[in-house]
């Protein structure tokens, strides 16, 4: 004789998410730490596939740590892409209204100075 057992509730699942505040950003091969760019270029990748809605920057364009450079746009979504970190913009490998992959290369961020 076999019992049948119903959950009333789904069974839940706890992730772990690291605080952004305190979470290493994972561009390129030099982190970048305390909001500067490290001796090498940061490079800053897609997050999602979608299409380039709208380019805030430039080659040459100083940026800060926070500042938008750009904003996706996917299944009607809108996701910005912000700075990493302080740097000069060294390349920009899309145009408005491009269409990218996931983590195809979007800008190279070089450090200041």
């Amino acid at each position: 004789m076999s019992e049948t057992v119903r959950l009333r509730e789904k069974p839940k699942m706890i992730v772990k998410t690291p605080n952004p505040a305190t979470a290493q950003s994972s561009i390129g091969p030099d982190r970048p730490r305390n909001g500067r760019c490290a001796s090498i270029t940061a490079m800053i990748a897609a997050p999602i596939p979608g299409l380039i809605a709208t380019l805030s920057v430039s080659i040459g364009s100083k940026v800060a740590k926070g500042d938008k450079l750009l904003m996706m746009e996917a299944m009607k979504m809108q996701n910005t892409v912000y700075a990493p970190c302080d740097g000069v913009v060294a390349e920009l490998h899309v145009a408005l209204g491009d269409t990218v992959e996931a983590k195809d290369l979007l800008i190279k961020i070089r450090p200041a100075g």
